[in-house]
């Protein structure tokens, strides 16, 4: 199974705020890498509630990079990848505004989402939060933590890959009657 789980933080309500990304690399079902990056958003306003959030604040990104000054490092990752994110809607509408408002070219991508994934192979838990599926799973991490987050999707991927014996995130998808949402 081959694919980069994706998470971020954003610095306010605006979905082009990213202050905080994660990845979770993972390679023949394994993740082998988890890289993190806290960004200096623009314009540099957080409003109260996601601080409370995430604890990201002002302080905390002065001397961090700009998204777009991340951009060549992260295009090396990103561009023509199999993403996943935990509600990805979320996730994908702050990649793409973020892309749009820092005026930087757009990768080629498509994603899943761990959360329809987690209904369809669950459909018995209560709630399928990214917080809610990682405790009835057994995963402790700390939500909200772009890094972590990202980690624990792709925990939640492979551990469905396991249950259905699938060893491709297409076939995965294709067992549960899901399809890829594609960005070219």
């Amino acid at each position: 199974m081959e694919f980069i789980a994706i998470d971020f933080e954003t610095a306010n309500k605006h979905p082009y705020s990213a202050c905080s990304l994660g990845l979770a690399i993972v390679s023949d079902s394994q993740i082998v890498d988890n890289p993190y990056w806290v960004i200096k958003p623009k314009p540099l306003e957080f409003s109260y509630w996601n601080i409370r959030i995430h604890g990201i604040d002002k302080v905390q990104v002065k001397n961090k990079p700009s998204f777009r000054e991340l951009w060549p490092e992260l295009y090396l990752y990103l561009n023509n990848q199999t993403l996943v994110a935990h509600y990805a809607s979320f996730d994908m509408k702050v990649f793409q505004e973020t892309l749009r408002y820092q005026g930087v070219v757009q990768p080629n991508y498509h994603y899943a989402c761990s959360l329809k994934i987690a209904r369809k192979v669950w459909p018995f838990f209560p709630k399928h939060g990214l917080k809610h599926v990682a405790d009835y799973l057994g995963f402790d991490f700390l939500h909200h933590n772009a890094k972590e987050d990202a980690y624990i999707s792709a925990l939640i991927v492979l551990k469905a890959a396991e249950i259905l014996n699938v060893r491709s995130l297409d076939e995965l998808y294709s067992k549960l009657g899901l399809n890829f949402s594609k960005i070219f």
